[in-house]
Protein backbone atom coordinates (compact mmCIF):
# COMPACT_ATOMS: atom_id res chain seq x y z
CA UNK A 1 0.00 0.00 0.00
CA UNK A 2 1.25 3.49 -0.76
CA UNK A 3 2.82 5.40 2.13
CA UNK A 4 0.49 8.29 1.34
CA UNK A 5 -2.83 7.42 2.87
CA UNK A 6 -6.04 8.09 1.01
CA UNK A 7 -8.75 10.19 2.59
CA UNK A 8 -10.87 7.92 4.79
CA UNK A 9 -14.12 9.34 3.40
CA UNK A 10 -12.85 8.59 -0.10
CA UNK A 11 -11.97 5.03 0.90
CA UNK A 12 -15.53 4.40 2.10
CA UNK A 13 -17.07 6.43 -0.72
CA UNK A 14 -19.11 8.66 1.61
CA UNK A 15 -19.36 12.41 2.10
CA UNK A 16 -17.77 14.22 5.04
CA UNK A 17 -21.22 14.80 6.58
CA UNK A 18 -22.25 11.14 6.22
CA UNK A 19 -24.20 9.68 9.12
CA UNK A 20 -22.96 6.69 11.11
CA UNK A 21 -25.64 4.61 9.40
CA UNK A 22 -24.33 5.64 5.97
CA UNK A 23 -20.79 4.75 7.05
CA UNK A 24 -21.90 1.31 8.27
CA UNK A 25 -23.77 0.60 5.04
CA UNK A 26 -20.81 1.67 2.91
CA UNK A 27 -18.39 -0.39 5.00
CA UNK A 28 -20.54 -3.52 4.86
CA UNK A 29 -20.91 -3.26 1.08
CA UNK A 30 -17.20 -2.67 0.45
CA UNK A 31 -16.05 -5.27 2.98
CA UNK A 32 -18.02 -7.92 1.13
CA UNK A 33 -16.57 -6.70 -2.15
CA UNK A 34 -12.91 -6.65 -1.09
CA UNK A 35 -12.63 -9.33 1.62
CA UNK A 36 -9.66 -11.60 0.75
CA UNK A 37 -11.73 -14.75 1.36
CA UNK A 38 -14.01 -13.69 -1.50
CA UNK A 39 -11.17 -12.48 -3.75
CA UNK A 40 -8.54 -15.21 -3.51
CA UNK A 41 -7.19 -14.46 -6.99
CA UNK A 42 -6.80 -10.71 -6.44
CA UNK A 43 -3.35 -9.92 -4.95
CA UNK A 44 -4.47 -6.41 -3.99
CA UNK A 45 -7.57 -7.51 -2.09
CA UNK A 46 -5.82 -7.77 1.28
CA UNK A 47 -4.28 -4.28 1.24
CA UNK A 48 -7.54 -2.77 -0.02
CA UNK A 49 -9.42 -4.52 2.79
CA UNK A 50 -6.94 -3.33 5.43
CA UNK A 51 -7.29 0.23 4.11
CA UNK A 52 -11.06 -0.12 4.29
CA UNK A 53 -10.96 -1.49 7.85
CA UNK A 54 -8.69 1.35 8.98
CA UNK A 55 -11.06 3.95 7.53
CA UNK A 56 -14.01 2.34 9.28
CA UNK A 57 -12.17 2.12 12.62
CA UNK A 58 -11.73 5.89 12.53
CA UNK A 59 -14.97 7.15 10.98
CA UNK A 60 -17.23 4.88 13.04
CA UNK A 61 -15.81 6.29 16.27
CA UNK A 62 -17.08 9.75 17.19
CA UNK A 63 -13.89 10.86 18.94
CA UNK A 64 -11.51 9.54 16.29
CA UNK A 65 -13.63 11.00 13.52
CA UNK A 66 -13.64 14.41 15.19
CA UNK A 67 -9.83 14.37 15.49
CA UNK A 68 -9.50 13.20 11.89
CA UNK A 69 -11.78 15.97 10.62
CA UNK A 70 -9.71 18.52 12.53
CA UNK A 71 -6.15 17.29 12.04
CA UNK A 72 -6.29 14.75 9.22
CA UNK A 73 -4.29 11.52 9.42
CA UNK A 74 -1.94 13.11 11.95
CA UNK A 75 -4.79 13.41 14.45
CA UNK A 76 -5.49 9.70 14.73
CA UNK A 77 -3.39 6.60 15.20
CA UNK A 78 -4.76 3.25 14.11
CA UNK A 79 -2.46 0.25 14.40
CA UNK A 80 -4.03 -2.40 12.19
CA UNK A 81 -1.32 -4.91 13.08
CA UNK A 82 -3.26 -5.68 16.26
CA UNK A 83 -6.46 -6.25 14.36
CA UNK A 84 -4.90 -8.62 11.82
CA UNK A 85 -2.20 -10.23 13.95
CA UNK A 86 -4.22 -13.43 14.16
CA UNK A 87 -5.12 -13.36 10.47
CA UNK A 88 -7.95 -11.54 8.73
CA UNK A 89 -11.28 -12.55 10.32
CA UNK A 90 -13.78 -14.36 8.12
CA UNK A 91 -16.49 -12.15 6.66
CA UNK A 92 -19.20 -13.62 8.91
CA UNK A 93 -17.12 -13.28 12.08
CA UNK A 94 -16.14 -9.75 11.09
CA UNK A 95 -19.74 -8.59 10.65
CA UNK A 96 -20.84 -10.43 13.77
CA UNK A 97 -18.21 -8.56 15.77
CA UNK A 98 -19.19 -5.18 14.33
CA UNK A 99 -22.94 -5.43 13.85
CA UNK A 100 -23.74 -8.18 16.37
CA UNK A 101 -24.59 -8.19 20.07
CA UNK A 102 -22.46 -5.19 20.97
CA UNK A 103 -21.91 -1.69 19.67
CA UNK A 104 -19.51 -1.05 16.76
CA UNK A 105 -17.71 1.26 19.17
CA UNK A 106 -16.73 -1.75 21.29
CA UNK A 107 -17.80 -3.63 24.40
CA UNK A 108 -17.28 -0.75 26.81
CA UNK A 109 -19.95 1.36 28.44
CA UNK A 110 -19.80 5.07 29.20
CA UNK A 111 -17.81 4.52 32.39
CA UNK A 112 -15.05 2.56 30.68
CA UNK A 113 -15.99 -0.84 32.09
CA UNK A 114 -16.23 -3.90 29.94
CA UNK A 115 -19.58 -5.37 29.06
CA UNK A 116 -18.90 -9.08 29.03
CA UNK A 117 -20.96 -11.58 27.12
CA UNK A 118 -21.66 -14.57 29.30
CA UNK A 119 -24.66 -16.07 27.53
CA UNK A 120 -24.39 -19.58 26.12
CA UNK A 121 -23.79 -19.89 22.38
CA UNK A 122 -26.96 -19.97 20.34
CA UNK A 123 -27.81 -20.83 16.80
CA UNK A 124 -27.53 -17.82 14.55
CA UNK A 125 -30.06 -16.79 11.93
CA UNK A 126 -28.56 -17.40 8.51
CA UNK A 127 -27.91 -14.79 5.88
CA UNK A 128 -30.33 -14.12 3.05
CA UNK A 129 -29.59 -16.03 -0.14
CA UNK A 130 -29.28 -13.86 -3.22
CA UNK A 131 -29.37 -14.89 -6.87
CA UNK A 132 -29.24 -12.88 -10.10
CA UNK A 133 -31.63 -14.07 -12.79
CA UNK A 134 -32.24 -12.35 -16.10
CA UNK A 135 -35.85 -11.78 -17.16
CA UNK A 136 -37.39 -10.08 -20.16
CA UNK A 137 -39.27 -6.80 -20.10
CA UNK A 138 -42.56 -8.64 -20.62
CA UNK A 139 -41.80 -10.96 -17.71
CA UNK A 140 -41.05 -7.96 -15.51
CA UNK A 141 -44.34 -6.35 -16.52
CA UNK A 142 -46.64 -9.35 -16.23
CA UNK A 143 -44.79 -11.62 -13.82
CA UNK A 144 -43.13 -14.98 -14.31
CA UNK A 145 -42.18 -18.11 -12.38
CA UNK A 146 -38.73 -19.62 -12.91
CA UNK A 147 -36.95 -22.61 -11.40
CA UNK A 148 -33.43 -21.80 -10.24
CA UNK A 149 -30.67 -23.86 -8.66
CA UNK A 150 -28.81 -22.34 -5.71
CA UNK A 151 -26.16 -23.49 -3.26
CA UNK A 152 -26.57 -22.83 0.43
CA UNK A 153 -24.81 -23.66 3.66
CA UNK A 154 -26.67 -25.40 6.48
CA UNK A 155 -25.64 -25.76 10.15
CA UNK A 156 -23.52 -28.80 10.91
CA UNK A 157 -25.61 -31.65 12.36
CA UNK A 158 -22.84 -32.53 14.78
CA UNK A 159 -22.02 -29.13 16.33
CA UNK A 160 -25.19 -27.23 15.30
CA UNK A 161 -23.07 -24.46 13.83
CA UNK A 162 -21.03 -23.72 16.98
CA UNK A 163 -17.82 -25.17 15.54
CA UNK A 164 -17.12 -27.05 18.78
CA UNK A 165 -16.87 -30.80 19.31
CA UNK A 166 -19.14 -30.40 22.34
CA UNK A 167 -20.54 -27.44 24.35
CA UNK A 168 -17.92 -27.89 27.09
CA UNK A 169 -15.21 -27.07 24.55
CA UNK A 170 -16.48 -23.49 24.23
CA UNK A 171 -14.64 -21.22 26.67
CA UNK A 172 -14.63 -17.51 27.41
CA UNK A 173 -11.72 -15.87 25.59
CA UNK A 174 -8.86 -15.25 28.06
CA UNK A 175 -7.48 -12.33 26.03
CA UNK A 176 -10.61 -10.11 26.05
CA UNK A 177 -12.33 -11.83 29.00
CA UNK A 178 -15.38 -12.54 26.88
CA UNK A 179 -15.99 -8.99 25.65
CA UNK A 180 -14.80 -9.61 22.10
CA UNK A 181 -12.87 -6.32 22.16
CA UNK A 182 -9.39 -5.29 23.25
CA UNK A 183 -7.92 -1.85 23.76
CA UNK A 184 -4.46 -0.41 24.22
CA UNK A 185 -3.37 3.01 25.43
CA UNK A 186 -0.47 4.98 23.99
CA UNK A 187 0.88 8.50 24.36
CA UNK A 188 0.94 10.90 21.41
CA UNK A 189 1.38 14.59 20.78
CA UNK A 190 -2.36 14.99 21.21
CA UNK A 191 -2.46 13.23 24.57
CA UNK A 192 -3.41 9.71 25.55
CA UNK A 193 -4.85 7.66 22.69
CA UNK A 194 -7.00 4.60 23.37
CA UNK A 195 -7.05 2.15 20.47
CA UNK A 196 -9.82 -0.39 20.46
CA UNK A 197 -10.33 -3.25 18.05
CA UNK A 198 -11.82 -6.71 17.75
CA UNK A 199 -9.97 -9.29 19.79
CA UNK A 200 -7.45 -11.07 17.56
CA UNK A 201 -7.59 -14.25 19.65
CA UNK A 202 -11.32 -14.92 19.27
CA UNK A 203 -12.02 -12.74 16.18
CA UNK A 204 -14.47 -10.66 18.19
CA UNK A 205 -16.74 -13.50 19.32
CA UNK A 206 -15.69 -13.43 22.98
CA UNK A 207 -15.25 -17.20 22.91
CA UNK A 208 -12.56 -19.72 22.02
CA UNK A 209 -12.93 -23.41 21.23
CA UNK A 210 -10.64 -26.02 22.83
CA UNK A 211 -11.74 -28.92 20.63
CA UNK A 212 -13.14 -28.00 17.24
CA UNK A 213 -15.75 -29.99 15.37
CA UNK A 214 -14.07 -32.53 13.09
CA UNK A 215 -16.87 -32.74 10.52
CA UNK A 216 -15.74 -31.38 7.16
Amino acid sequence: MSSKKRDYYEVLGVSKDASLKDIKIAYRRLARKHHPDLNKTDPKAKEMFIELQEAYEVLSDEGKRRNYDRYGHGGVHVDMSDFFSGGIPGIDELFKGIFGDFSPFGGFNGFGSRSRRRSAPRREVGQDIEDLTEITFEEAMFGVKKDIVIERYTPCDMCEGTGAEDPSSIKSCPECEGSGRVRKMSQSGFGMIIRESSCYTCNGTGQVIDKKCTVK
